[in-house]
């Protein structure tokens, strides 16, 4: 029995005539979702191999992971920063907000709740936030050419 992966089902609707953008878009959100629990799941191992080996013995963690070192430092900072309860207070934002309010310092997570308030996507977020620190922004592209 063989099985068939997402993407094939979305390309076997699409052979058949029908509009599958609710179903790509359902997957795109499922598979972000995804990847922001393993960010966060990094990011605490992360704290986990610095608590108990040493901030040397991270380096090689993030070696052993094949994950870029830098990546590995933001995974960890970025658990560092919010405690775990406060991740699960805004189910609509991905792991990208919270990397982006960190920027805000104390003001963090005033922001996410404005943030989550207002259903910022990604993008929008980053947007405030170089507002709020004083980065000149340049105007948002209201339509695709």
């Amino acid at each position: 029995m063989s099985t068939i992966t997402p993407l094939a089902a979305i390309e076997r609707i699409i052979e058949t005539g029908e509009d599958a953008w609710e179903s790509i878009i359902s997957l795109a959100m499922s598979s972000e979702h995804d990847m922001s629990e393993r960010r966060w799941l990094l990011g605490d191992l992360g704290l986990l191999v610095r608590k108990e080996y040493g901030k040397n013995r991270l380096a090689d963690f993030a070696t052993k992971a094949n994950i870029a070192r830098s990546t590995m430092n933001q995974y960890k900072n970025v658990s560092a920063f919010y405690e775990t309860d406060t991740r699960y207070q805004f189910p609509n934002l991905s792991y990208a907000h919270f990397r982006t309010a960190m920027r805000l310092k104390e003001d963090a997570f005033v922001f996410l709740s404005e943030a989550s308030s207002n259903q910022w996507t990604v993008e929008q977020a980053q947007i405030e936030v170089k507002k709020r620190v004083g980065i000149p922004t340049p105007p948002i592209k209201l339509l695709d050419a």
